[in-house]
């Protein structure tokens, strides 16, 4: 597995996937995007380190997924991460690589506090933030319009304390029980 930061050569492949059915029915987009409206969010987004964003390859070859953290407080020292991957490649601890990718970023070189995510009630991921230590931290009613009606969506937050608990935890278990390997990239 290989992480790296998006480029401009992963445009067309991000607007192929923002404007997939499977995936953007749990992204906060409003309606499809084109690659004129990907380059201008680019230029304004990552260009400037507004977003940090990557992409998950497998074997140099084949991109998996996405990860970005965005929305940066540099004041109250927290980010919005925003995550994907594909359909394909879904329940095989892609995902998990990407999150623990993700708040070990955050937490260590842009040193937030806190790392969160708005989470509609009908995505499953849900359930994948919590065991890996996110807090449900609010619901906000009718928060969005999906599938011809309202949904909740969760507030999810991790903060630095907790990844520290957490990681320490899990680096005590590893010395004991050498088949478990917390928060690496393959």
């Amino acid at each position: 597995m290989q992480i790296r930061q998006l480029e401009l050569e992963d445009l067309n492949w991000l607007v192929e996937q923002r404007n997939n059915e499977d995936l953007n029915i749990y992204f906060n987009q409003p309606h499809l995007i084109n690659c004129l409206e990907q380059e201008k969010w680019y230029r304004d987004n990552v260009v400037t380190n507004k977003f940090y964003s990557f992409i998950l390859w497998k074997k140099d070859t084949e991109r998996v997924g996405y990860v970005s953290l965005k929305n940066f407080n540099p004041i109250i020292q927290k980010a919005e991460f925003s995550i994907f991957s594909l359909p394909e490649f879904q329940n095989k601890g892609y995902g998990k690589e990407l999150i623990d990718f993700i708040i070990r970023f955050g937490f260590g070189r842009l040193n937030l506090n806190k790392i969160y995510s708005t989470v509609f009630e009908f995505n499953p991921a849900i359930e994948i933030y919590k065991r890996w230590g996110f807090k449900i931290d609010g619901k906000l009613r009718a928060d969005c319009y999906k599938k011809g009606r309202y949904w909740d969506s969760y507030y999810v937050s991790m903060l630095k304390g907790d990844y520290e608990r957490l990681y320490n935890s899990k680096q005590s278990a590893v010395s004991e029980t050498s088949s478990l390997q917390p928060c690496t990239t393959k």
